[in-house]
């Protein structure tokens, strides 16, 4: 055999050898679990290579389906269950009914037995009557086939009538409401309209919403039995002039009241309701004309064709009817209605006014409603402002209009718009706010406003303590720029600050002694030089300024001990360091808040256990130690992880850029932690969403479910349902 040969048969064996080692290898490392896990994955094609090999297995991979269906709580897997199981028949359409007991599962199942059409009905009629488990997923599903299943109305009408009290809360009455709307006319049509009419004046809510949305799906033949119903109940025109601006949308709230529920119907029914509508507004009866306008107002802009007759009502002598058509307009003409709205606010009713406002919120209008701020009347002001609250950190008009707002007497005014600055401020405006703050510091008119903001932001407001205690040095504004320190915790720059707070000491005004002794207080041991000072204090006329002296002995006491323990946790055996942390933890003294910190990393457990407990005893000045919590998240004791995840807490905006640092670390225990400190903060920790979306998908249980509790304390989100 010549060279050639035998290099030939030598690739020949290896291409004859390596795709059985190939072949035998795929078997080894798929089977139906990872067919399953495939799935949830993102690219399409491992999904459909996942389902093919699912249906190609057949009936010996139910079993793992099955188990899959009750644990899984992906979306995209349960959607891939789901679809395998409607290719495998009859065993596939069994297991996909037993999985109905499932909320999860209403709609994934609902897409696949829903291009079965017909073939599934019977089943699921079945399942109406005899499956008090599952007859809501039934109901469900039957009204996603739509019409095809008509000839389940009567098992629905029959399913419905049998309910009694102890059905009243539960999610079937809603499914049975929304089924027979979606699957829509048929020769039962009359009695399932009079048996959805009942279901107006239902109370459960949801009952009321489901079964006005399925009448509008009924068009003129439910226009009479909603009509009837509707001139029985009360339109309640006295609650709507006492309404806030803007919350006239009344019929758009799913909590919907039960005598506005068949105004709601009507304005589902649409246009065959017009006729009817037009009668009302040409009644003399007030209440008869709200309930049209009610119906109009929540149709939008297809109620357009009867807004003549609405705007008649601009110019009745009731306010009540003024306001409402006011909202009308407004919401069938949004782009013609600013003309309206701009004239409605010379209306003398402080109410039409009000939901003129509230609509050129809701058009977005922001220029009217700051020139509102600046100059309208005393409660247009406030309502302006009202509306405004939540817009402020996106806007430098915004705020300087906020804080021109300050300075006038109306205290609900001031009070409106410090908290909605204090918002901002809380959630991205910081740096715009307290620019603008420090422009109009030297506006007296504004400064006693301004001074009162800073004291309400806090430690946020540290920034501009330089600038404050500048004004120390006038007596009658010392006692404000006290208030703003006690807040705002102590400065930097200790030796300035001290120097002007122990002039105070010697203040006239005993509030001024008090609230001296009290931010001097704060400064722990770096206030050493005043003690004596202070101590003389404790024998003052002024009861209020003793208790402040007598307060900041006690502290400097306590410092005085912690310094001692401090020493101790740092170089004592193994027993005395657990005592020391405890010790500190118990007196919370300044000087032992680094050291514990520091304890975080001590080799003995215990000694880490107390000084993580001790840290939590501190109510603020956290910030410092924020990185060793979060270094704590990875500790093996769970009480460690936990304590640091109470004090993170604490902390708030501050831990959160290294907690989402801590959301990428490679232990599962450190991710999952650093998710339950996010979820503690809260509505601060929202830099932290997109990341914790990322974690919801983790290969983690624990990690996942920390993600998803985060997700719904911060935002409300979450990537399941």
């Amino acid at each position: 055999m010549d060279r050639s040969e035998s290099w030939g048969l030598l690739l020949a064996t290896a291409f004859a050898v390596v795709p059985g080692t190939i072949h035998q290898q795929e078997s080894q490392d798929q089977g139906p679990e990872r067919w399953i896990a495939d799935l949830a994955s993102k690219d399409a094609a491992t999904r459909r290579r996942a389902t093919r090999n699912l249906v190609a297995a057949g009936g010996a991979v139910l079993a793992a389906i099955r188990k899959a269906l009750y644990s899984s709580g992906d979306d995209q897997e349960l959607r891939g269950l789901a679809f395998t199981l409607g290719k495998l028949g009859d065993p596939g359409q069994e297991l996909l009914l037993e999985g109905l007991g499932r909320h999860e599962l209403y709609e994934p199942i609902a897409l696949v037995l829903r291009r079965r059409g017909a073939a599934s009905v019977p089943a699921l009629r079945k399942l109406v009557l005899d499956d008090t488990k599952r007859r809501t997923g039934a109901a469900y599903v039957l009204g996603r086939i739509g019409d095809k299943a008509a000839v389940a109305v009567p098992d629905l009408l029959r399913a419905g009538r049998s309910l009694g009290p102890r059905d009243l809360g539960t999610d079937f009455r809603p499914a049975l409401m929304r089924a027979l709307g979606s699957i829509g006319a048929t020769a039962q049509t009359e009695e399932v309209v009079a048996f959805l009419v009942t279901g107006l004046t239902n109370r459960d809510p949801h009952v009321r919403v489901e079964a006005a949305f399925a009448l509008g799906r009924f068009g003129v033949s439910a226009l009479e039995p909603v009509l009837e119903v509707a001139g029985r109940l009360d339109a309640n025109l006295n609650g709507l002039q006492e309404v806030q601006a803007g919350s006239l949308r009344l019929l758009e709230i799913a909590d919907l009241p039960v005598h506005l529920a068949p105004l709601y119907a009507l304005a589902e029914i649409g246009r065959p309701a017009f006729p009817a509508l037009r009668t009302l507004l040409r009644s003399d009866q007030e209440a008869e004309r709200v309930r049209a306008c009610l119906v109009l107002g929540t149709m939008g802009s297809r109620g357009r064709e009867l807004i003549e007759p609405v705007r008649k009502l601009l110019a009745s002598d009731s306010e009540g009817l003024r306001a409402i058509a006011v909202w009308v307009v407004c919401r069938c003409e949004r782009d013609k209605a600013k003309p309206m709205l701009l004239a409605r606010l010379g209306d003398k009713s402080e109410h039409v006014r009000a939901v003129a406002i509230g609509s050129l919120a809701a058009l977005g209008e922001v220029g009217a409603l700051v020139r509102i701020i600046e100059s309208g009347p005393g409660p247009d002001r406030v309502m302006a402002a009202t509306q405004l609250a939540d817009s402020v950190r996106d806007s430098v008009v915004l705020v300087d209009a906020f804080l021109g707002c300050l300075g006038q007497p109306d205290e609900e005014l001031r009070d409106i718009t410090t908290r909605a600055l204090v918002h901002a401020v809380r959630h991205g405006a910081r740096t715009k706010v307290l620019a603008a703050i420090r422009a109009r510091l030297s506006d007296e008119r504004l400064r006693p406003g301004l001074f009162r903001l800073l004291a309400d932001l806090g430690p946020s407001a540290r920034p501009l303590v330089p600038v404050v205690t500048a004004y120390l040095e006038q007596p009658a504004q010392r006692v404000a720029v006290l208030e703003i320190l006690l807040e705002t915790g102590v400065p930097s720059d200790t030796e300035g600050v001290l120097a002007k707070l122990a002039t105070c000491l010697g203040d006239p005004n005993p509030k001024v002694r008090a609230l001296a002794v009290r931010v001097i207080g704060g400064f722990g041991e770096r206030a050493r030089p005043l003690a004596a000072k202070i101590e003389a204090l404790t024998k003052d006329g002024n009861s209020d300024v003793q208790w402040a002296a007598q307060w900041f002995v006690h502290r400097q006491a306590r410092a005085s001990k912690a310094s001692t323990w401090v020493e101790t946790l740092e170089t004592g055996q193994a027993n005395e360091r657990r005592t020391a942390a405890h010790r500190l933890g118990m007196l919370a003294a300044p000087g032992g808040l680094r050291p514990l910190a520091a304890a975080l990393d001590d080799p003995d457990a215990q000694v880490r256990y107390w000084a993580a407990w001790g840290l939590t005893r501190f109510e603020s000045g956290l910030e410092p130690v924020a990185a060793q919590l979060v270094a704590a998240l990875a500790d093996p004791l769970v009480g460690v992880r936990r304590f640091a995840v109470v004090s993170l807490g604490r902390i708030g905006r501050p831990a959160v850029a290294p907690l989402i640092a801590a959301l990428s670390a490679k232990e599962a225990d450190k991710r999952q932690w650093a998710a339950m400190a996010l979820e503690r903060i809260g509505k601060p920790a929202e830099p932290a969403v997109k990341r914790l979306r990322q974690l919801a998908e983790d290969r983690e249980p624990m990690v996942r479910y920390a993600a998803e509790m985060a997700l719904r304390r911060i935002s409300g989100d979450s990537t399941r349902r």
